[in-house]
């Protein structure tokens, strides 16, 4: 019953979320394209001028093609709730692997954790939530392959005893861990940099590698061959060079890298301690549930601490020679909220809290829960807020270029003070008007506007 409840609260907001999705800062160059040169041509250039990572985009396309004619944007709704989907699945996968149990043993509980997960992307002053299931370019670059690795560690914990089905697992860990790895730099960087510890936690630990729960060793292969060859195809790319000299281009010197670096430390630390549902989800398991923490094996906490610990330390790495945005953040958000329970139990030595501790810790559980609670209800409103003014703007936005293609357009964004950080839109950046502009004047924009 329990669990029925949190699935549909879960699910009519993320329907909710789905509806209000409209295409954001980078979605209007996939229109843009999508409307004019085509997908095969943006790939190709892509490739030349940008980077390897040719998986996000080329997920995305179908997505994107509903949506070119300006009639409906189902396309971005529902690569939202399969997002929310893959989420979910993916941390209770999570939780239950913690505890040596399968999927299919879920309990409420670990739907609970799932869920938060889900609420976990929202910060103080940054709209996570919005990055993860409406920014679909930032999702599918940053968020996927995280989500993904965890999918292909999952598969490798799998007990098989069909020799076919055995075959077939390591093909499609294989390919799963390809996208994860081509997705993007800094991700597929922590994505080899685990595989490869788990390849060598094999080798030379191999009672470690059992706790953990993994299979036969081919699996893991597969998952670090499959990562490797996608964050090579990036690196290796034309694009990735050229990219690379564009803007700030590459650190120059050590001086400018500790400047960097610095930078980028401070910037993902700050998202990190500026999220408070995993710290929320730290105090109530360690201050309600001690008990059933020490049911979860205290190697898989570790493990699955020193993931989330690769991907920090692989973000402050992969903009430290490019840039840092708040958006980058979300695959390591998606693994906070569940890290937190692996902390929990990494923390927890045994069942006896002191009394002063105890009151303290409640009425500090308490105001992160009304905090959490006020944060999901502002990025709710504020969303269906940037929906409703969006599609008003569109009509206003046709009728202004229709008139005078160097209009100045009229945007909708959500942006949180004090810094300002969320969705921009075209009436803040000249790149985001230019290929909105050239998306709504296009022959294959056929909506109906009267002006």
């Amino acid at each position: 019953m329990i669990k029925r409840v949190l699935l549909i609260v879960w699910a009519g907001w993320q329907l909710l979320l789905a509806v209000l999705c409209r295409p954001v800062q980078d979605d209007y160059g996939y229109l843009n394209l999508g409307s004019n040169s085509g997908f095969g041509s943006y790939l190709s250039n892509f490739w030349l001028q940008w980077g390897g990572n040719l998986a996000p985009s080329i997920i995305r396309i179908p997505f994107y093609s509903p949506s070119i004619s300006g009639e409906s944007w189902i396309g971005f709704g529902f690569y939202s709730l399969l997002t929310g989907a893959l989420i979910l699945v993916t941390s209770v996968w999570i939780t239950t692997w913690l505890t040596g149990r399968s999927l299919g043993e879920y309990n409420s509980f670990d739907l609970s954790i799932g869920i938060l997960t889900c609420i976990g992307f929202e910060g103080l002053f940054s709209p996570g939530v919005l990055s993860a299931f409406v920014y679909g370019s930032a999702s599918s670059t940053h968020l996927l392959p995280i989500c993904l690795l965890i999918v292909g560690l999952g598969l490798c914990t799998i007990e098989l005893k069909n020799s076919l089905l055995r075959v077939f697992i390591i093909f499609v860990i294989f390919t799963i861990s390809l996208v994860s790895g081509n997705s993007n730099a800094s991700e597929g960087l922590a994505g080899v940099l685990v595989s490869y510890s788990l390849l060598i936690t094999y080798i030379y630990k191999r009672s470690i590698y059992a706790k953990l729960g993994f299979q036969e060793i081919g699996r893991v292969v597969s998952l670090s061959l499959g990562i490797s060859i996608g964050f090579f195809v990036i690196v290796l790319s034309p694009g990735f060079r050229n990219r690379a000299n564009l803007g700030s281009g590459l650190p120059d010197g050590i001086q400018e890298f500790a400047v960097r670096f610095r930078s980028s430390f401070v910037s993902f630390s700050a998202e990190v301690v500026t999220h408070p549902v995993w710290i929320l989800v730290l105090l109530v398991t360690t201050l309600f549930l001690r008990k059933n923490m020490l049911l979860i094996v205290w190697e898989r906490s570790l493990a699955l601490i020193l993931v989330t610990f690769s991907v920090y330390c692989s973000l402050i790495l992969g903009a430290t020679f490019a840039y840092a945005a708040w958006h980058q953040s979300v695959g390591l958000l998606f693994l906070l909220t569940p890290a937190g329970v692996a902390l929990a139990r990494i923390t927890i030595t045994d069942l006896t809290v002191l009394s002063w501790r105890r009151m303290i810790e409640k009425y500090l559980v308490i105001s992160l829960a009304l905090l959490t609670l006020a944060l999901v209800s502002r990025v709710t409103v504020l969303e269906f807020h940037q929906a409703t003014k969006w599609d008003a703007n569109l009509i206003k936005n046709y009728c202004l270029l229709k008139q005078d293609d160097h209009a100045m357009l009229l945007g909708s964004e959500v942006r949180y003070p004090p810094i300002g950080l969320g969705i921009e839109d075209v009436n803040t950046w000249a790149w985001m008007r230019d290929d909105y502009s050239k998306w709504v004047l296009s022959p294959r924009f056929t909506k109906k506007i009267p002006c």
